[in-house]
């Protein structure tokens, strides 16, 4: 995977979101730097060596991701077969699922007496 890595940024939507799990959290801007204006090309097997887990999890969290509104996920098959060619996943752009923390929810740090 060819890309100039500079760190990741991840949305506060997507940090906030409280119906994903942390990994989910860090495979989105995952897949989100490999999509080159193309989409996502990357494996399970790619996901699942840089993130230290097995391809059958990566497997699960895409699909959940995907059923969560947050990743799109398009298959293309070889001509004339049903073997897959290659998948591509790219990561939804604003706006995010509806049920997602605005502003005003967002938890402020307070000092020692409680303030905000």
């Amino acid at each position: 995977m060819d890309r100039a890595f500079k760190g990741i940024w991840i949305p506060k939507e997507v940090w906030l979101s409280k119906e994903l799990t942390l990994q989910e959290k860090s495979l989105i801007p995952e897949i989100d730097s490999l999509d080159n204006d193309n989409g996502c090309y990357a494996s399970n097997k790619y996901f699942a060596n840089f993130m230290g887990l097995s391809e059958r999890q990566i497997k699960r969290m895409i699909q959940s991701l995907v059923k969560k509104g947050w990743v799109t996920s398009k298959i293309i098959y070889k001509e004339n077969s049903k073997e897959i060619e290659k998948r591509i996943l790219r990561v939804r752009k604003p706006p995010y699922p509806e049920n997602q923390p605005s502003d005003k929810n967002v938890p402020t740090p307070s000092d020692k007496n409680g303030r905000t």
